[in-house]
């Protein structure tokens, strides 16, 4: 839809625009001239200073590229005729009509596997799409190992399974779907995996703050039936920088083992450049290296039955390490690993062993202090030492490392990670497996930001509004019990005519326990309700600084800085926008204010969304502030903007726009219960869903491992919100 307006004024005060909408492709040919490839021609009759809107339907046969709006304003009731106006805007077609989400139950799977996958193609007012899709499975070299043509996806989705071969192509394979040539794909993970005879699970949180006292966690090992694991348990903790990002376009001198070792040419000042060996940056328990020239030596090892003994340690298959993740750095040198101690009590009958009269070298080992005899037990000798591992594990352990120990290992703990590794040992199966889990240690100190870039625009002569979050020092979101403790107090200084502003307290928005809200209104914060000269005085005001300060319940405090700078007017005319509609839910109102500072007879306004004009109209000002309210769609969601302007009297165009958010999800409310009770044997679950008459619900029922995960296999709020 395409919304003009116009404000000629000619003696008959009316102007008949014969011809509209003249829509070219250009395309360039050998000899450097523009031909038109295809054109659209319309027409209709406007009047002046009325918005006309132009319906056009795109043809299916277009193409993806650059295209040209024409128009063209023609007096055809004038007898001498002529153009009134001309314009022209460049356009840009793209074939994404739709959103296409495609839902896996697993982010990886092993051989034999069966994988379980949805499409979900919705349109732009977030509907089921009703025509046929197409949907393909390709494996990790793009080969097209199945699919299905002309699905139809009537109940807004596509449910489909593709069963894995014992022995497939291992690594990153793909889900295509195509609908009238849009195409999506997303990927997932086949790996080579043989179940072991137990595993080892490591689960804690994962951050962690630094004014915590311990790294707490769980430790589980299990046999395939579920039986708990009965041997011993070995503990090491490993603290790394976080690894760091580098691009791929420094494939020359990275530090990583595709660019060639030293000082590559033109790169002499690149933080890429490799100067050393780096054999292995990602993988964090790697136990040895093999130097580029043993490794290209041809020396080969072998078993008793001719295989190859496998002593590269730059890859281990299952772990992360720099071949599977080639862009990700970290410095080596940075690295400590430090065993725990337990705390184990042993039988009175059995005497625990003492750790020194073992053959320990291993620096990564506390050091311990020796109390006297080397046979002794926790009952006659009160100063026994704790051993760097628990010799009787019975399947279960909660750990706590103490984040003092960690703390004299770096300068600062923000911004590293801790990997706990588990060693769980079965003597009867003479087996050792291992498990880990990572987490990041973050700052816990508290942060205060304006919303909004910097600089921001303001008008001095009307009042606007300034909205802060408080958070942690890294962005996530405060406990409800620390957030209303949180005082926040905002001061202001002038720039331009100088001063300062008085100190302001915002109010927390409603419904949100982090953010706070501050309108700012220069007129009755600078006291000019007596002064004759006010316009004078706002209208020298070139800017505003913002220093807001919190304080905490636990002393703790945050500072930040915003700058506001004054808009620009040749003649002090300003036009502002506002909306008191703090929750827009599709299917309601959002009611808008219009104001200005100057006599204003009707303005003009559009609503925009994914790029399309969803609405368009004209009001008329009689009061100071005119309010409209504007019906909410489907099509509006997630955001959309709203543009107001104005023609001045003069021909100056005054223009003003507000971006909000809309609520288009979880329209049709329903009710999941879950009956575990039902079966007796426990073997089957009953699943009932309560909602309106002929909606389609779709479940995914997944093991709380891969939940854990969060490898975006799922369909989350983040994935529906960014619809374009």
């Amino acid at each position: 839809m395409v919304t003009a307006a116009h404000g000629y004024s000619q003696p008959q005060n009316k102007i008949s625009d014969g011809e509209w909408g003249l829509m070219e492709k250009e395309r360039g040919n050998e000899g450097g001239s523009w031909l038109p490839e295809f054109s659209l021609l319309t027409g209709c009759n406007a009047t002046a200073e009325v918005p006309t809107s132009l319906l056009y339907s795109v043809p299916t046969t277009s193409v993806p590229g650059d295209y040209k709006l024409r128009v063209e304003g023609l007096y055809l009731d004038d007898p001498f005729g002529g153009k009134a106006f001309v314009n022209e805007t460049q356009l840009t077609f793209s074939r994404r009509f739709m959103t296409i989400f495609i839902q896996m139950d697993k982010p990886v799977y092993m051989q034999g596997q069966t994988v379980r996958f949805r499409a979900i193609p919705i349109n732009t007012e977030l509907t089921a799409f009703g025509r046929a899709i197409d949907v393909y499975i390709l494996d990790p070299n793009r080969r097209i190992m199945k699919r299905w043509l002309s699905r139809q996806s009537n109940f807004g989705t596509v449910s489909l399974q593709y069963q894995l071969s014992d022995q497939p192509v291992f690594g990153e394979w793909y889900v295509r779907v195509e609908a009238l040539g849009q195409v999506e794909e997303t990927q997932f993970l086949v790996e080579e995996y043989y179940q072991t005879r137990f595993e080892v699970n490591v689960t804690m949180p994962a951050f962690f703050f630094n004014s915590e006292a311990y790294i707490h966690g769980k430790i589980m090992a299990n046999y395939t039936s579920g039986a708990p694991v009965h041997g011993n348990l070995t503990l090491k903790a490993t603290i790394r920088p976080i690894p760091q990002y580098r691009p791929q376009y420094y494939r020359q001198g990275q530090f990583n083992n595709r660019g060639e070792y030293g000082v590559s040419y033109g790169y002499e000042n690149s933080q890429y450049t490799r100067v050393r060996p780096n054999y292995n940056p990602y993988l964090y328990n790697e136990t040895g290296y093999q130097s580029p020239d043993q490794f290209n030596s041809g020396q080969v090892q072998r078993d008793e039955f001719g295989r190859v003994i496998q002593t590269d340690t730059r890859y281990i298959p299952g772990q992360p390490n720099q071949i599977d993740q080639p862009d990700w750095w970290y410095d080596r040198s940075k690295v400590f690993t430090r065993v725990f101690n337990f705390d184990e009590k042993f039988p009175f009958w059995m005497t625990k062993p003492d750790f020194h009269t073992n053959e320990y070298h291993d620096p990564n080992y506390n050091t311990y202090n020796p109390a006297g005899a080397s046979s002794y037990n926790y009952y006659n000798n009160p100063y026994y030492d704790k051993l760097p591992y628990l010799r009787f594990f019975n399947g279960t352990y909660d750990f706590r490392y103490p984040m003092a120990e960690l703390a004299q290992l770096v300068p600062v703990l923000d911004g590293v990670e801790v990997i706990i590794t588990a060693s769980v040992g079965d003597p009867f199966l003479d087996e050792i497996i291992e498990g880990y889990s990572i987490a990041r240690i973050v700052n816990s100190s508290l942060a205060v930001t304006f919303l909004g870039g910097s600089p921001q625009i303001f008008k001095p002569a009307m009042p606007f509004d300034v909205y802060m979050a408080v958070s942690y020092h890294d962005g996530s979101p405060l406990p409800l019990w620390l957030a209303r403790g949180v005082q926040l107090v905002v001061n202001g200084q002038i720039e331009g005519r100088g001063g300062t502003l008085d100190q302001m307290l915002p109010t927390l928005v409603p419904g949100h326990e982090a953010v706070w809200h501050l309108k700012l209104d220069l007129y009755k914060q600078l006291h000019l309700e007596n002064q004759g000269n006010y316009k004078e005085v706002l209208a020298g005001i070139t800017g505003i600084r913002l220093s807001a300060q919190l304080l905490d319940a636990v002393g703790g405090h945050a500072n930040a800085e915003m700058r506001f700078v004054a808009h620009y007017s040749p003649r002090n005319h300003h036009i502002r926008i506002s909306t008191s509609t703090t929750d827009a839910r599709v299917g309601e109102y959002i009611i808008f204010h219009v104001q200005s500072n100057f006599y204003m007879k009707l303005f003009n306004y559009l609503v925009m969304s994914k790029g399309i004009i969803l609405t368009a109209g004209q009001e008329i000002v009689k009061e100071g502030v005119r309010t409209f309210a504007v019906t909410l769609s489907a099509e509006m969601a997630p955001v959309a903007t709203v543009v107001v302007w104005c023609a001045g009297r003069h021909g100056h165009i005054l223009a003003d726009s507000l971006t909000f958010p809309v609520n288009g999800i979880s329209r049709n409310n329903f009710t999941v219960y879950i009956n575990n009770r039902k079966h007796r044997t426990g073997e089957r679950v009953e699943v009932a869903i309560f909602g309106e008459p002929g909606a389609y619900v779709g479940l995914s029922a997944i093991d709380n491992a891969f939940y854990t995960m969060q490898a975006g296999n799922e369909l989350t709020y983040a994935k529906v919100y960014p619809i374009t």
